[in-house]
Protein backbone atom coordinates (compact mmCIF):
# COMPACT_ATOMS: atom_id res chain seq x y z
CA UNK A 1 0.00 0.00 0.00
CA UNK A 2 1.27 3.21 -1.16
CA UNK A 3 1.95 6.21 1.45
CA UNK A 4 -1.10 8.05 -0.44
CA UNK A 5 -3.41 5.14 -0.05
CA UNK A 6 -2.64 5.03 3.92
CA UNK A 7 -3.31 8.72 4.16
CA UNK A 8 -6.37 8.49 2.75
CA UNK A 9 -7.77 5.18 5.07
CA UNK A 10 -6.39 7.26 7.71
CA UNK A 11 -8.01 10.71 6.69
CA UNK A 12 -11.14 8.44 6.31
CA UNK A 13 -10.73 6.56 9.61
CA UNK A 14 -10.82 10.30 11.65
CA UNK A 15 -13.45 11.84 9.81
CA UNK A 16 -15.76 9.14 9.12
CA UNK A 17 -19.18 9.86 11.11
CA UNK A 18 -19.39 6.36 11.73
CA UNK A 19 -17.33 5.25 15.47
CA UNK A 20 -14.45 2.99 14.85
CA UNK A 21 -12.57 1.22 16.85
CA UNK A 22 -9.64 -1.53 16.83
CA UNK A 23 -9.37 -3.90 19.58
CA UNK A 24 -5.65 -5.92 19.93
CA UNK A 25 -5.44 -9.32 21.04
CA UNK A 26 -7.51 -11.82 23.45
CA UNK A 27 -8.25 -8.98 26.02
CA UNK A 28 -9.92 -6.23 24.07
CA UNK A 29 -7.16 -3.75 24.08
CA UNK A 30 -8.25 -0.48 22.71
CA UNK A 31 -5.59 0.35 20.01
CA UNK A 32 -7.47 3.05 18.12
CA UNK A 33 -10.13 4.68 18.32
CA UNK A 34 -11.90 7.62 15.84
CA UNK A 35 -13.02 10.77 17.36
CA UNK A 36 -16.66 9.41 16.49
CA UNK A 37 -16.00 6.64 18.75
CA UNK A 38 -14.19 8.81 21.64
CA UNK A 39 -17.26 10.81 21.63
CA UNK A 40 -19.28 8.29 22.88
CA UNK A 41 -17.39 8.04 26.44
CA UNK A 42 -16.72 11.41 26.91
CA UNK A 43 -12.97 12.57 27.75
CA UNK A 44 -12.30 9.19 29.10
CA UNK A 45 -9.14 7.85 28.57
CA UNK A 46 -9.59 4.61 25.87
CA UNK A 47 -6.31 3.71 23.80
CA UNK A 48 -4.07 1.38 25.80
CA UNK A 49 -7.10 0.03 28.00
CA UNK A 50 -8.91 -3.18 28.06
CA UNK A 51 -12.43 -2.72 26.72
CA UNK A 52 -13.83 -3.75 30.24
CA UNK A 53 -11.33 -1.54 32.53
CA UNK A 54 -11.99 1.80 29.91
CA UNK A 55 -15.57 1.26 30.36
CA UNK A 56 -16.89 -1.13 33.00
CA UNK A 57 -20.69 -0.86 32.49
CA UNK A 58 -20.19 -2.64 29.71
CA UNK A 59 -18.82 -6.13 31.52
CA UNK A 60 -22.27 -7.22 32.16
CA UNK A 61 -23.41 -6.29 28.05
CA UNK A 62 -23.24 -8.56 25.41
CA UNK A 63 -20.59 -6.61 24.16
CA UNK A 64 -17.43 -8.36 25.28
CA UNK A 65 -18.50 -11.58 24.78
CA UNK A 66 -19.52 -11.16 21.20
CA UNK A 67 -16.10 -9.50 20.65
CA UNK A 68 -14.25 -12.47 21.72
CA UNK A 69 -16.50 -14.65 19.91
CA UNK A 70 -15.82 -12.89 16.45
CA UNK A 71 -11.89 -12.88 17.98
CA UNK A 72 -11.60 -16.48 18.63
CA UNK A 73 -13.74 -17.78 15.40
CA UNK A 74 -13.29 -15.77 12.86
CA UNK A 75 -16.88 -15.19 12.24
CA UNK A 76 -17.97 -11.62 11.76
CA UNK A 77 -20.98 -10.43 14.33
CA UNK A 78 -23.82 -7.98 12.84
CA UNK A 79 -25.97 -5.97 15.51
CA UNK A 80 -29.13 -4.26 14.36
CA UNK A 81 -30.96 -1.72 17.01
CA UNK A 82 -28.76 -3.22 19.61
CA UNK A 83 -28.82 -1.16 22.86
CA UNK A 84 -26.23 -0.16 24.86
CA UNK A 85 -25.80 1.34 28.46
CA UNK A 86 -22.89 3.95 28.64
CA UNK A 87 -21.71 6.58 30.83
CA UNK A 88 -20.32 9.49 29.59
CA UNK A 89 -18.18 10.21 32.46
CA UNK A 90 -16.43 7.43 34.89
CA UNK A 91 -19.39 6.77 37.78
CA UNK A 92 -21.88 8.54 35.59
CA UNK A 93 -25.08 8.11 35.07
CA UNK A 94 -26.25 4.86 31.88
CA UNK A 95 -27.53 6.47 29.01
CA UNK A 96 -29.84 4.26 26.55
CA UNK A 97 -28.21 4.38 23.00
CA UNK A 98 -28.70 2.28 20.29
CA UNK A 99 -26.21 1.23 17.09
CA UNK A 100 -26.23 -0.95 14.20
CA UNK A 101 -22.51 -2.50 13.97
CA UNK A 102 -20.24 -4.95 12.74
CA UNK A 103 -17.17 -6.89 14.46
CA UNK A 104 -14.59 -8.46 11.75
CA UNK A 105 -11.38 -10.15 13.20
CA UNK A 106 -8.13 -8.59 11.96
CA UNK A 107 -5.02 -11.16 11.14
CA UNK A 108 -1.24 -9.90 11.80
CA UNK A 109 0.95 -10.27 8.68
CA UNK A 110 1.50 -14.09 9.64
CA UNK A 111 -2.14 -14.64 9.39
CA UNK A 112 -2.97 -15.17 12.72
CA UNK A 113 -5.84 -13.41 14.98
CA UNK A 114 -4.80 -9.70 15.72
CA UNK A 115 -7.84 -8.19 17.27
CA UNK A 116 -11.61 -6.85 16.13
CA UNK A 117 -12.85 -3.86 14.10
CA UNK A 118 -15.92 -2.04 15.65
CA UNK A 119 -18.40 -0.05 12.59
CA UNK A 120 -20.64 1.42 14.46
CA UNK A 121 -23.37 4.00 13.79
CA UNK A 122 -25.78 5.28 16.05
CA UNK A 123 -29.34 4.73 15.57
CA UNK A 124 -30.59 5.98 18.47
CA UNK A 125 -32.91 8.66 17.13
CA UNK A 126 -34.01 6.22 14.42
CA UNK A 127 -34.87 3.56 17.09
CA UNK A 128 -36.86 5.99 19.40
CA UNK A 129 -38.88 6.99 16.67
CA UNK A 130 -39.84 3.81 15.95
CA UNK A 131 -40.57 2.90 19.83
CA UNK A 132 -42.78 6.08 19.75
CA UNK A 133 -44.73 5.02 17.22
CA UNK A 134 -45.76 1.36 18.16
CA UNK A 135 -46.61 3.18 21.34
CA UNK A 136 -48.74 5.57 19.90
CA UNK A 137 -50.33 2.44 16.94
CA UNK A 138 -50.77 0.44 20.81
CA UNK A 139 -52.47 3.60 22.02
CA UNK A 140 -54.48 3.75 18.87
CA UNK A 141 -55.32 0.30 19.03
CA UNK A 142 -56.26 0.38 22.85
CA UNK A 143 -58.38 3.55 22.07
CA UNK A 144 -60.78 1.16 19.37
CA UNK A 145 -61.26 -1.73 21.53
CA UNK A 146 -62.48 0.71 24.53
CA UNK A 147 -64.81 2.18 22.06
CA UNK A 148 -65.82 -1.19 20.67
CA UNK A 149 -66.38 -2.51 24.32
CA UNK A 150 -67.94 0.95 25.00
CA UNK A 151 -70.36 0.38 22.50
CA UNK A 152 -71.17 -3.32 23.10
CA UNK A 153 -71.47 -2.81 26.68
CA UNK A 154 -73.95 0.59 26.48
CA UNK A 155 -75.91 -1.26 24.02
CA UNK A 156 -76.43 -4.06 26.11
CA UNK A 157 -77.66 -1.69 29.29
CA UNK A 158 -79.89 0.47 27.34
CA UNK A 159 -81.68 -2.46 26.06
CA UNK A 160 -82.96 -3.21 29.45
CA UNK A 161 -84.64 -0.25 30.27
CA UNK A 162 -86.05 0.41 26.51
CA UNK A 163 -87.40 -3.05 26.99
CA UNK A 164 -88.99 -2.81 30.20
CA UNK A 165 -90.11 1.07 28.67
CA UNK A 166 -91.70 -0.77 25.86
CA UNK A 167 -93.41 -3.74 27.62
CA UNK A 168 -94.85 -0.87 30.07
CA UNK A 169 -95.95 0.83 27.15
CA UNK A 170 -97.91 -2.17 25.83
CA UNK A 171 -99.45 -2.80 29.10
CA UNK A 172 -100.59 1.03 28.83
CA UNK A 173 -102.62 -0.30 25.68
CA UNK A 174 -103.98 -3.16 27.40
CA UNK A 175 -104.73 -2.19 30.86
CA UNK A 176 -106.92 0.74 29.64
CA UNK A 177 -109.31 0.38 32.34
CA UNK A 178 -107.10 -0.15 35.05
CA UNK A 179 -106.04 3.16 36.82
CA UNK A 180 -103.80 1.58 39.04
CA UNK A 181 -101.78 -0.61 36.85
CA UNK A 182 -101.92 2.60 33.98
CA UNK A 183 -100.03 4.37 37.09
CA UNK A 184 -97.66 1.92 37.74
CA UNK A 185 -96.79 1.29 33.91
CA UNK A 186 -96.40 5.10 33.65
CA UNK A 187 -94.21 5.14 36.43
CA UNK A 188 -91.98 2.45 34.94
CA UNK A 189 -92.05 3.70 31.97
CA UNK A 190 -90.93 7.33 33.43
CA UNK A 191 -87.96 5.50 35.88
CA UNK A 192 -86.53 3.75 33.20
CA UNK A 193 -86.72 6.34 30.91
CA UNK A 194 -84.53 8.12 33.36
CA UNK A 195 -82.30 5.20 34.10
CA UNK A 196 -81.49 5.46 30.00
CA UNK A 197 -80.91 8.80 30.28
CA UNK A 198 -78.36 9.02 33.13
CA UNK A 199 -76.41 6.73 31.70
CA UNK A 200 -76.45 8.67 28.30
CA UNK A 201 -75.79 12.10 30.42
CA UNK A 202 -72.41 9.78 32.51
CA UNK A 203 -70.60 9.00 28.97
CA UNK A 204 -71.56 12.63 27.59
CA UNK A 205 -69.68 13.60 30.86
CA UNK A 206 -67.56 11.71 31.07
CA UNK A 207 -66.44 12.15 27.25
CA UNK A 208 -66.07 16.44 28.43
CA UNK A 209 -63.29 15.06 31.21
CA UNK A 210 -61.49 13.15 28.33
CA UNK A 211 -61.82 16.03 26.36
CA UNK A 212 -59.99 18.31 29.04
CA UNK A 213 -63.43 20.32 29.51
CA UNK A 214 -64.79 21.08 32.64
CA UNK A 215 -68.10 19.25 33.85
CA UNK A 216 -71.04 22.57 33.81
CA UNK A 217 -72.73 22.52 37.19
CA UNK A 218 -75.95 24.16 38.62
CA UNK A 219 -74.72 25.70 41.82
CA UNK A 220 -77.65 25.99 44.32
CA UNK A 221 -77.79 26.12 48.31
CA UNK A 222 -79.05 22.83 49.10
CA UNK A 223 -78.56 20.64 52.81
CA UNK A 224 -76.71 17.59 51.29
CA UNK A 225 -77.66 15.43 54.83
CA UNK A 226 -80.71 15.12 52.83
CA UNK A 227 -79.52 14.67 49.74
CA UNK A 228 -76.84 12.05 50.97
CA UNK A 229 -80.34 10.50 52.62
CA UNK A 230 -82.77 10.34 49.93
CA UNK A 231 -79.92 8.79 47.53
CA UNK A 232 -79.41 6.36 50.45
CA UNK A 233 -83.25 5.28 50.80
CA UNK A 234 -83.20 4.58 47.24
CA UNK A 235 -80.30 2.43 47.07
CA UNK A 236 -81.80 0.30 49.69
CA UNK A 237 -84.42 -0.12 47.62
CA UNK A 238 -82.35 -0.89 44.69
CA UNK A 239 -79.60 -3.24 46.89
CA UNK A 240 -81.27 -4.12 50.15
CA UNK A 241 -80.60 -2.93 53.29
CA UNK A 242 -77.02 -3.18 53.21
CA UNK A 243 -75.94 0.78 54.22
CA UNK A 244 -75.00 2.44 57.10
CA UNK A 245 -75.08 6.14 56.79
CA UNK A 246 -73.41 8.28 59.62
CA UNK A 247 -74.43 12.32 59.03
CA UNK A 248 -75.34 15.31 60.69
CA UNK A 249 -79.06 15.82 60.46
CA UNK A 250 -78.10 19.45 58.57
CA UNK A 251 -75.28 20.42 56.23
CA UNK A 252 -75.79 23.40 54.38
CA UNK A 253 -73.60 24.25 51.37
CA UNK A 254 -73.22 25.69 48.03
CA UNK A 255 -73.14 22.54 45.37
CA UNK A 256 -74.54 21.04 42.59
CA UNK A 257 -77.37 18.67 44.38
CA UNK A 258 -77.63 16.25 41.02
CA UNK A 259 -74.01 15.91 40.66
CA UNK A 260 -73.44 14.97 44.57
CA UNK A 261 -76.22 12.85 43.95
CA UNK A 262 -74.48 10.83 41.41
CA UNK A 263 -71.49 11.20 43.06
CA UNK A 264 -72.25 8.68 45.82
CA UNK A 265 -74.83 6.48 43.48
CA UNK A 266 -71.30 5.18 41.63
CA UNK A 267 -69.22 5.22 45.23
CA UNK A 268 -72.46 3.64 46.56
CA UNK A 269 -73.22 1.25 43.27
CA UNK A 270 -68.94 0.05 43.28
CA UNK A 271 -69.26 -0.81 46.86
CA UNK A 272 -72.54 -3.03 46.43
CA UNK A 273 -70.57 -4.67 43.16
CA UNK A 274 -67.01 -5.35 44.32
CA UNK A 275 -67.75 -5.29 48.27
CA UNK A 276 -68.15 -8.16 50.46
CA UNK A 277 -71.66 -9.23 51.16
CA UNK A 278 -72.34 -9.77 54.40
CA UNK A 279 -69.82 -6.31 55.38
CA UNK A 280 -72.03 -3.07 55.91
CA UNK A 281 -71.25 -0.67 53.34
CA UNK A 282 -71.13 2.60 55.74
CA UNK A 283 -71.16 6.09 53.96
CA UNK A 284 -69.87 8.81 56.50
CA UNK A 285 -70.53 12.66 56.36
CA UNK A 286 -68.28 15.00 57.94
CA UNK A 287 -67.63 18.54 57.74
CA UNK A 288 -64.24 20.74 58.99
CA UNK A 289 -62.19 23.71 58.12
CA UNK A 290 -64.93 25.27 55.58
CA UNK A 291 -64.64 21.77 53.63
CA UNK A 292 -66.87 19.01 53.78
CA UNK A 293 -65.85 14.79 53.40
CA UNK A 294 -68.10 12.38 51.80
CA UNK A 295 -66.42 8.81 53.06
CA UNK A 296 -67.98 5.18 51.19
CA UNK A 297 -66.23 2.38 52.68
CA UNK A 298 -66.42 -1.54 51.95
CA UNK A 299 -64.90 -4.93 52.78
CA UNK A 300 -63.90 -7.20 50.97
CA UNK A 301 -60.67 -8.13 48.36
CA UNK A 302 -58.93 -4.72 48.64
CA UNK A 303 -57.49 -3.26 45.74
CA UNK A 304 -54.32 -4.13 43.95
CA UNK A 305 -51.65 -1.25 44.52
CA UNK A 306 -51.10 -1.20 41.13
CA UNK A 307 -54.51 -0.41 39.91
CA UNK A 308 -54.78 2.84 41.88
CA UNK A 309 -52.85 4.81 39.82
CA UNK A 310 -55.61 3.94 36.97
CA UNK A 311 -58.92 4.07 38.71
CA UNK A 312 -59.84 7.23 37.86
CA UNK A 313 -58.73 7.04 34.27
CA UNK A 314 -61.49 6.75 31.98
CA UNK A 315 -62.54 3.07 30.83
CA UNK A 316 -60.24 1.79 33.20
CA UNK A 317 -60.58 -0.94 35.80
CA UNK A 318 -59.07 -2.84 38.76
CA UNK A 319 -58.12 -6.27 38.17
CA UNK A 320 -59.90 -7.11 41.17
CA UNK A 321 -63.13 -6.52 38.54
CA UNK A 322 -62.97 -9.45 36.05
CA UNK A 323 -66.26 -11.18 35.79
CA UNK A 324 -68.16 -8.47 36.74
CA UNK A 325 -69.52 -6.08 33.83
CA UNK A 326 -68.88 -2.35 33.94
CA UNK A 327 -68.24 0.83 31.34
CA UNK A 328 -65.21 2.01 33.38
CA UNK A 329 -66.14 5.31 34.06
CA UNK A 330 -68.27 5.21 37.07
CA UNK A 331 -64.88 6.40 39.33
CA UNK A 332 -63.37 8.93 36.10
CA UNK A 333 -66.97 10.87 36.53
CA UNK A 334 -66.86 11.01 40.09
CA UNK A 335 -63.27 12.33 40.02
CA UNK A 336 -64.33 14.80 37.38
CA UNK A 337 -67.73 16.31 39.40
CA UNK A 338 -65.52 16.54 42.43
CA UNK A 339 -63.22 18.08 40.95
CA UNK A 340 -65.24 20.55 38.80
CA UNK A 341 -66.51 21.58 42.55
CA UNK A 342 -63.00 22.26 43.13
CA UNK A 343 -62.63 19.06 45.38
CA UNK A 344 -60.78 15.65 45.46
CA UNK A 345 -61.64 12.15 45.03
CA UNK A 346 -59.22 9.84 47.05
CA UNK A 347 -58.75 5.96 47.89
CA UNK A 348 -57.24 3.76 50.12
CA UNK A 349 -57.41 -0.16 50.33
CA UNK A 350 -55.75 -2.81 52.47
CA UNK A 351 -56.80 -6.14 53.56
CA UNK A 352 -57.34 -4.91 56.90
CA UNK A 353 -58.98 -2.21 56.74
CA UNK A 354 -61.12 -2.22 53.56
CA UNK A 355 -61.35 0.09 50.96
CA UNK A 356 -62.50 4.02 51.28
CA UNK A 357 -63.20 6.30 48.52
CA UNK A 358 -63.21 10.57 50.11
CA UNK A 359 -64.55 12.71 48.34
CA UNK A 360 -63.67 16.34 49.67
CA UNK A 361 -65.40 19.15 48.54
CA UNK A 362 -65.48 22.77 49.35
CA UNK A 363 -68.47 24.16 51.60
CA UNK A 364 -68.70 26.80 49.22
CA UNK A 365 -68.24 25.51 45.42
CA UNK A 366 -69.53 28.52 43.48
CA UNK A 367 -66.42 30.12 42.81
CA UNK A 368 -64.95 26.92 41.89
CA UNK A 369 -67.96 26.73 39.16
CA UNK A 370 -67.78 30.02 38.00
CA UNK A 371 -63.61 29.57 37.36
CA UNK A 372 -64.23 26.23 35.14
CA UNK A 373 -67.16 27.82 33.13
Amino acid sequence: MSLADRLILEQIFLESPAAMALWRGPNHVFELVNPTYQAIFGDRQLVGRPLVEAAPELADQAFPELITRVFETGEPYIGTEMLARIARHPGGPLEDRYYDFKYVRILDTEGQPYGVYDHAIDVTDRVRSKLEIDKTILLLQQERDLRERLVATLSHDLRTPLATARLSGEMLIHKQDDPDQLLKASRRIVDNMDRADAMIRDLLDVSRIRAGEHIPLEIERCNLAEILKSTLDDLVAMHGDRFVFHAPKQVVGYWDCRALRRILENLASNAVKYGARDVPITITLGEADGAITIAVHNGGQPIAPRDIPLLFQMFKRSSNTAGQRGWGIGLSLVYGLAHAHGGTCTVTSNDEQGTTFVVRLPADARSASQNSA
